[in-house]
């Protein structure tokens, strides 16, 4: 016995090698379609045949029952890697999902667990015993109930697999049976020994004969991999291959008989039943039109055209000889491609090719054509402009009149009827102007000519300013007007003030136009931002009329609005939205609108600006001193509320708001007893503002003494006035300017600033009287007139002429601090006239400042005027207000020689006194007259430095004179005499003292900047 067991187990040692080289072989051939889970298999085999050599050659019996359970390691591994390696085979892969895959290895890890702890249950062996006494004798197992369900799954995992290779193979059509065979036969050998085994039908009691078994089937395997190639072609590949191609695959033997065909080949030619075994002839009787291409009597590459029913297909053909191991020619392989899409896309190529040529051809004559009517379109362009241009000016010349005469009849004495008639004469004429700003707008919009004028401007201004103007309408009306600017929009960046005023100005008015009741809300958001670019977002939106859905699509159509109909309520031309939206993607910005009709409507529009390279101008302590100020807000208008507490907060005050004096006087109380009084209250003015007295007795009740500040409508500013005697400490206009506000809450809780201007906003100034003499160069009587009269109600002695002949002859004879000049008159225009005087060998005559007077209104009048020697540009109709600034501007008031002042007076640094007075006691205009001055002169300056250095004359001359125009201005009468005798050296081409000069420009540019900014509230700039 003892002999019989050792060989045995040499036998299973032999047979563990063969399996672990068959295991090896076949890992190196893991690429092919199931050799890997093969090759695992055998290393299953290879486990089971080594555990069971070990078992036998191991003499005691604890060794022994050891090794007996690690050989079901390899038994309960085999099924699911049979299992595996036939599906992987077969390329059935899909079959293994993630629950088959859990199921085939939940189980045997199940059994493993049992038969390792066998001995706490005894499931698998309820009892193992010796056959003899002797040591290494064979132990005797009894098998349990887990052993029946080893075998049950082992036998079905292998029989499963087994039926699937039998399946694959009876399923292709090219069966490589010796490969089948190879592996069911290696299969069913083990299984069959297992099975005398469990039945004890072994020759050896005890010896399981199941791992000899695996001597034969390894033998069978290694048959299979070497001698019919197990491993290199997969049948199922093979049909796969030959079935999935989309080519149509024909074989044909010597005889011309079809012994091979896809399913392609027999859909190309519609093949209703299987052609094997039939002629090529034969099989396609119903097919027409198939010639190969035969040369040197074989059948080469070619092109099939055949029909198939009443469709004309076609086929590229490519012909293989099929050979034998002996290199004898057996058969042909014809592969047929359907090229029946190619063929109809060159047809269709080659009638567009065709179609193209024609369609060259007209287009050729389409260009000529077009050439000839853009000449003509170029021709019509530039009569076009003269048109505007000719339009414009004799449109604004008779208007000039009217509006002119109008302002000066409202400036009389008239009864109450009368004026009614003048204002609606007045209103009448604005809104006239205004169609005709619009009309020449979208003309130069067409023409690609209008472009956009980019400087210096403060957004905040800008929509304050916008809101200022609207407020008095809307208020007229009973609506509330709120201003709403981000306290975090920088205020100074780069862009075009006038065109974002003017789409700001339309969507405001638009709002005020079509709303009746509630309220208007501007707004400006900063949309995104980058490091040197800005773009923000403006809104305006109202609680008016609506528009209805349907016709939002046409509101930013040229001459449409929601209502076309001939009985419009609120009139227009229908071109300021279009003109709004052209604006605003000038400005690389969109404009949009959202509205419900009967509930109001949103307009918004973007528009990109440029950032400065330096911060904000405003200094950051300007309100510092309201740090911590505790202030409450009572506003019963939620918008309002909102946009004044967002400001009062940004300059670091508590802000407590409050909807009601009711309201707010809960919550002055309790701030008094918890011991946080209010430093002021600011307290909103109802649109129906009634007798002072009346109003402050109300108000007062509850507030203790408390600073109070009313926010008063633009238009109850003279009863605001009034009460502020009756013991209101100040009042401020709203919609309200952030920097009047702040200011103005400074004060009254105890700044050092309380005298500032913006306290006495609603105390108008006395008119300023300018004492210039003003030659007015005009050729139209009536306008001529209008002007005169306008400038001696500002106080100027005025002398009027027709043409620019008469100028030059005045200005021989007499002195003049100023020349309107008009810019179209007979004899001698404007222009040449203003060269003429700019190139006079006499100072007095060529360094007096000229103002352009003029209706033309197209892109580059204003260029036009500059070059032509003119300091500035004053269109028709004349504006009484814009004529005051001109004067202030440009006339001194005073007569004095060009340059400069002398006496006591040129010794100020900065004359303050004298730039109010300019400015008629407005603080806001002079700021920015003082801002302007600071950015322009620096630069000047500095360009005078680098002129005397180069020892340029001309450029020195001319830099001077701009910093003593701009001294003159800004009212740095220092300034002024130091330029003006270095301009005077510059002329002569003199530099024995421009060293001196230029340092005394320097040292008094300095001084005036210094007190400038003490002015503003600045801190001034340093090198």
């Amino acid at each position: 016995m003892i002999y019989a067991q050792s060989t045995f187990a040499a036998i299973l040692a032999v047979t563990s090698a063969v399996t672990a080289v068959i295991a090896l072989y076949a890992w190196f051939q893991r690429k092919t379609p199931g050799a890997a889970s093969f090759a695992w298999l055998m290393v299953s085999i290879t486990v089971w045949t080594f555990t069971g050599t070990a078992e036998m050659l191991t003499t005691s019996t604890a060794g022994k029952i050891l090794w007996s359970k690690a050989s079901y390691l390899g038994i309960l591994t085999i099924p699911p890697l049979w299992v595996t390696f036939a599906l992987t085979f077969s390329r059935f892969e899909r079959w293994l999902t993630r629950g088959v895959r859990a199921v085939i290895w939940g189980i045997p890890a199940a059994l493993l667990l049992l038969v390792f702890t066998n001995e706490l249950h005894g499931l698998v062996w309820p009892s193992i015993a010796p056959l003899t006494d002797e040591p290494g004798s064979v132990l005797i197992y009894q098998h349990g109930i887990a052993v029946w369900l080893v075998m049950v799954f082992s036998y079905t995992g292998v029989v499963f697999g087994c039926i699937w290779l039998f399946y694959a193979a009876i399923s292709s059509p090219r069966l490589r049976k010796g490969q089948t065979v190879a592996l069911v036969v290696a299969a069913l050998i083990p299984v069959a020994s297992n099975f005398l085994y469990m039945a004890d039908l072994t020759p050896y009691p005890g010896f399981d004969l199941t791992p000899l078994s695996f001597a034969v089937s390894g033998a069978v395997l290694a048959w299979g991999i070497f001698g019919v190639h197990l491993l290199d072609v997969v049948p199922v590949a093979h049909h796969a291959l030959f079935s999935g191609v989309t080519d149509g695959v024909l074989v044909i033997d010597l005889e011309e008989r079809i012994v091979g065909a896809n399913p392609a080949a027999t859909s190309m030619f519609g093949l209703q039943s299987s052609p094997l075994g039939k002629s090529i002839a034969e099989a396609m009787t119903h097919v027409t039109g198939v010639e190969f291409r035969f040369e040197n009597g074989r059948r080469e590459y070619g092109e099939v055209t055949f029909r198939r029913g009443e469709e004309q297909r076609w086929a590229d053909v490519r012909v293989s000889p099929l050979v034998d191991g002996r290199e004898r020619k057996i058969g042909e392989l014809i592969i047929l491609r359907d090229v029946t899409g190619r063929k109809q896309t060159e047809e269709r190529l080659r009638l567009a090719q065709e179609a193209t040529a024609e369609a060259n051809r007209e287009l050729t004559a389409a260009i000529a054509q077009a050439r000839e009517m853009a000449e003509r379109a170029e021709r019509a362009n530039a009569a076009k402009s003269e048109f505007l241009a000719n339009m414009s000016h004799e449109i604004r010349t008779p208007m000039n009149g009217v509006f002119g005469m109008t302002q000066l009849l409202l400036d009389t004495d008239l009864t109450r009827e009368q004026r009614s008639y003048a204002e609606m004469l007045r209103s009448s004429a604005e809104s006239l102007l205004n169609i005709i700003d619009e009309v020449l707008d979208f003309s130069k919009i067409e023409a690609g000519k209008l472009a956009l004028e980019i400087t210096e401007m403060n957004l905040r201004t800008v929509c304050e300013d916008v809101s200022a103007v609207a407020a008095v309408h809307a208020q007229a009306k009973g609506l509330e007007f709120v201003c709403d600017v981000a306290p975090d929009i920088a205020d100074n960046v780069r862009g075009d003030p006038t065109r974002v005023r003017q789409i700001l100005n339309n969507l405001v008015g638009n709002a005020v136009k079509f709303t009746a009741q509630g309220e208007i809300v501007l707004s400006a958001r900063i949309e995104s931002q980058m490091k040197n670019a800005l773009n923000v977002r403006f809104s305006v939106s109202d609680t008016g009329i609506g528009i209805p859905e349907e016709k939002i699509g046409m509101l930013f159509n040229p001459f449409t609005q929601a209502d076309m109909s001939t009985t419009r309520r609120f009139g227009g031309t229908g071109l300021g939205l279009s003109i709004s939206k052209r604006l605003a993607e000038m400005m690389g910005g969109q404009i949009g609108v959202a509205s419900e009709e009967g509930k109001g409507s949103r307009f918004w529009f973007t528009a990109q600006f440029i950032r400065p390279e330096t911060g904000d101008e405003r200094s950051p302590d300007m309100f510092a001193q309201l740090a911590g100020r505790r202030i409450l807000l009572v506003e019963d208008n939620l918008s309002a509320r909102k946009a004044a507490s967002s400001l009062i907060r940004a300059a670091g005050c508590v802000c407590k708001e409050a909807g009601s004096l009711e309201e707010a006087r809960e919550i002055f109380a309790l701030a008094r007893q918890n011991a946080e009084p209010f430093h002021a209250v600011l307290l909103d003015v109802p649109l129906d503002f009634g007798d002072p007295r009346t109003a402050v007795s109300r108000i007062d009740h509850g507030f203790g003494g408390t600073p109070i500040v009313l926010l008063v409508p633009l238009d109850k500013q003279g009863r605001a006035a009034r009460v502020e005697f009756e013991g209101v400490a100040a009042s401020v206009t709203k919609p309200f300017r952030r920097d009047d506000l702040l200011r103005c809450l400074a004060s009254v809780t105890g700044s050092p600033d309380s005298a500032h201007p913006a306290l006495q906003r609603f105390v108008p100034p006395p008119t300023a009287k300018h004492h210039a003499r003003v030659l007015v160069a005009e050729d139209n009587p009536l306008n001529q007139k209008l002007t005169q009269i306008m400038l001696q109600k500002l106080g100027c002695e005025v002398v009027t002429v027709s043409n620019g002949v008469e100028v030059l002859s005045e200005l021989a004879s007499n002195s003049f601090d100023l020349i309107l000049m008009d810019c179209q008159m007979p004899e001698m225009d404007g222009y040449e006239t203003s060269r003429r005087i700019r190139e006079s060998a006499v100072p007095r005559i060529r360094e007096i400042p000229i103002v352009a007077l003029t209706a033309s209104a197209l892109v580059g009048d204003r260029d036009r005027c500059i070059k032509a020697g003119m300091n500035d540009f004053l269109p028709k109709p004349l504006q009484k207000s814009d004529l005051m600034a001109t004067i202030s501007r440009w006339a001194s008031g005073d007569r004095s020689d060009a340059n400069g002042r002398s006496g006591a007076e040129d010794a100020l640094v900065f004359d303050t006194e004298k730039l109010m007075s300019r400015v008629g006691g407005n603080f806001r205009a002079a700021r920015q007259l003082v801002e302007a001055f600071l950015r322009d002169a620096r630069d000047h300056v500095a360009l005078l430095g680098n002129a005397v250095s180069e020892r340029n004359a001309a450029l020195m001359a001319a830099e001077a004179h701009a910093v003593k125009d701009n001294a003159l201005h800004a009212c740095a009468p220092a300034l002024a005499r130091a330029a003006a005798a270095l301009e005077t050296a510059g002329a002569r081409g003199d530099f024995a003292q421009t060293v001196e000069l230029t340092t005394a420009v320097r040292r008094h540019f300095a001084d005036a900047e210094r007190e400038m900014c003490v002015f503003i509230g600045l801190e001034p700039k340093t090198e």
